[in-house]
């Protein structure tokens, strides 16, 4: 039992001195070099001196997973703020410092040092103690703090090439080492949407900028708006970037340092929701602009002073558009945004002039209802007299419309076609747009200028209306529209020809619709036209329309025509019993249509009387059907005279005689 026990202890006095030789409690000197290194356990502390001024102490430390580490020093104090150690954190190289470059952490004599967080990955690493700008030997305690995590940067990540790789809608963690030392990360968007990065950290008491960070392209170089802007954080707030729509692809993510640097911990996240409806960055020129389709919202940003945001739309046929700008409110009635709308080229304003709306942080804004012939136009947003990354939504309203100003319409040559006894919807911009539109008369009448528009309460002049002849120059008439109420503007007769209608704005300019009818009055005189034709079941319609303003005159009713079947097919023949039906197809419409046949007449033999004579009626006759045998009773009282005359006369007999009695007896 005793040589058991014996055994057994020096089974565990063995294992250890091998623990204590695998990672030791204090230093073994010498190690003033890499290939002395002493390994060390992590999150244990150890004990060493530097004990001549030129003395360096290493360590090797081994990370078995992701995580992040910090390297703690702790001595005895020493009444002086100068440095007295240097921590150094070295690659597996043992030269490469941790963030690429060769950083150091000063300890002072009066207070302890530590490195700041440091995320790294699996692998080997070098820890480097050197003198600072004193030198004292009393003994200090090393320990490596280590936490595993998938979620905090992996240095060294200060360049594109070595970003740490990170998923949207999670949390991950970093610091700076110093003013050298950017943090790059890169994430990949899987789907059209729009994203947003989050920069966290723990407060300080400063205003300043303490870090600085960028969103870039898949290149690496080129900003997410095109151009280098970043956001800065201060160290009392943190900070999150505007709203940015993108499509699916790989992006980068920079943290550098600010006006100041901190090696505060901070949590970055980038949040991301699907979406095709969101701006597409870059979109800060026409040829970039995002595609959106009409009717529906669009979320984006502006991320600065320099971040235009281009839109393309597309209508397919003539009708009236409007842009609404809604946005988060803010309280300011400054202007922070601008939004224009372009033709087709993206040059020339939607009147063919540079007219935009602004927008202010306390309101949002709806552009007027605009008339257009189908094409493709573009909406460009820009800041106003202040910049805001606050989130907007954008939506283009488009109704399909024959009867609406067709812009550009700012002059003779550009005059919206309209016909007579018709409403066209229009409306004026800015004051620098002129409405045109041109009709013609093909006989002489009577004309009014109808103008009406939604109401607003002002007594002023909001509109002015003029009529011309037909070089668009000679004026025939014209009149003033106040704000509460409507034109009708009698012009008298006018003969045919060509007639052109100026609509401006007045003392007051109203982004209000209006309406323009030119009233005709004539003798009417059409011709006949059928509006619906008629089928073989169905009745169809038919309208006399007057050849000059359209008029329906009349409406008269075509009755339905009724199947057409040449070739019946008998199906059953009728007989004088039963009926019968045959079927055909019908020679105009193709459908097959059954029709029942009658029955046929009897076919009679002669009359033989059944009863009665000629004194006593009726007399009785029939005749049998020689096909079916029916049998046919035919009754005559033509004799009945015979037998009323004799009755008379039994009862004029029977008279007599009673009278004879009677005479008889009295004598």
């Amino acid at each position: 039992m005793k040589k058991v026990l014996a055994f057994l202890l020096a089974i565990v006095m063995t294992l250890g001195f091998c623990a204590l030789t695998a990672f030791a409690a204090s230093e073994d000197e010498p190690n003033d070099k890499k290939s002395q290194a002493t390994s060390i356990a992590l999150n244990t502390e150890v004990t060493a001196k530097l004990g001549k001024s030129s003395d360096e102490d290493w360590f090797k430390i081994k990370v078995p997973a992701n995580g992040h580490i910090r390297v703690e020093l702790g001595h005895e104090l020493i009444s002086s703020t100068s440095t007295y150690w240097e921590i150094r954190v070295y690659q597996s190289d043992g030269t490469t410092g941790i963030n690429d470059y060769d950083g150091y952490w000063p300890v002072h004599g009066n207070k302890d040092g530590a490195t700041c967080e440091l995320g790294v990955s699996a692998g080997t690493y070098y820890i480097r103690i050197r003198r600072g700008s004193y030198h004292d030997s009393v003994s200090y305690t090393l320990k490596v703090h280590y936490e595993q995590s998938d979620n905090w940067e992996q240095e060294p990540n200060a360049t594109m090439k070595k970003a740490t790789a990170i998923q949207p809608n999670q949390d991950y963690m970093g610091a700076s080492a110093g003013n050298r030392d950017d943090d790059w990360y890169q994430v990949i968007i899987p789907a059209e949407g729009y994203m947003q990065v989050h920069f966290n950290h723990e407060i300080i008491s400063s205003a300043s900028s303490h870090w600085e960070f960028r969103i870039y392209q898949a290149d690496g170089v080129t900003g997410i708006h095109e151009y280098d802007g970043y956001w800065p954080v201060p160290g009392n707030e943190n900070r999150s970037s505007c709203v940015i729509g993108v499509p699916a692809g790989t992006y980068y993510i920079r943290i550098s340092d600010g006006s100041y640097t901190s090696d505060v911990p901070y949590t970055l996240r980038v949040t991301f929701e699907q979406t095709q409806y969101a701006e597409s960055e870059p979109n800060t020129d026409s040829q970039n602009a995002t595609d959106i389709q009409v009717n529906q919202d669009y979320t984006g940003a502006t991320a600065g002073n320099r971040d235009d945001d281009w839109y393309r739309f597309t209508v397919s046929e003539a009708g009236t558009i409007s842009v609404d700008f809604r946005h988060e409110i803010i309280s300011s009635t400054s202007s922070h945004w601008e939004f224009r709308i372009y033709q087709a080229d993206a040059v020339t304003g939607i009147i063919g002039k540079d007219v935009y709306w602004s927008v202010t942080g306390n309101e949002n804004r709806s552009s007027c209802v605009i008339g257009v012939p189908a094409g493709t136009y573009y909406v460009r947003i820009s800041d106003g007299s202040y910049t805001s990354d606050v989130p907007y939504t954008l939506r283009v309203n488009f109704e399909a419309n024959d009867f609406a100003e067709k812009e550009v319409n700012g002059s003779p040559a550009q005059a919206t076609q309209i016909t007579t006894n018709k409403g066209y919807i229009g409306s004026m911009c800015s004051n620098a747009d002129d409405d045109w539109y041109v009709f013609n008369l093909s006989v002489s009448a009577e004309v009014t200028l109808n103008f009406t528009h939604e109401m607003v309460e002002s007594a002023s002049r909001h509109w002015d209306v003029y009529l011309y002849g037909a070089d668009g120059v000679t004026k025939i008439v014209d009149a003033g529209v106040p704000g509460n109420e409507n034109l009708s503007l009698a012009t008298g007769q006018l003969a045919a020809g060509t007639y052109y209608i100026k609509i401006t704005d007045s003392n007051y300019l109203s982004g209000n619709t209006y309406t323009i009818n030119v009233s005709e009055k004539h003798d009417c005189t059409g011709s006949w036209k059928t509006t619906k034709e008629p089928t073989c079941i169905e009745s169809g319609t038919r309208e006399q329309i007057c050849h000059i303003c359209d008029k329906t005159m009349t409406t008269e009713v075509i009755p339905a025509l009724g199947h057409n079947v040449n070739n019946w097919n008998v199906i059953k023949e009728s007989t004088c019993s039963e009926t019968g039906y045959r079927e055909g197809e019908c020679g105009r419409c193709g459908e097959f249509v059954n029709e029942v046949t009658g029955v046929l007449p009897h076919t009679y033999g002669e009359w033989k009387e059944v009863s009665g004579n000629k004194l006593i009626p009726p007399i009785v006759s029939s005749q049998s059907c020689q096909v079916c045998g029916y049998e046919n009773i035919q009754k005559d009282w033509s004799n009945i005279w015979i037998t009323i005359l004799a009755g008379l006369a039994a009862i004029g007999l029977v008279v007599g005689v009673v009278n004879y009695i009677r005479t008889f007896k009295s004598r």
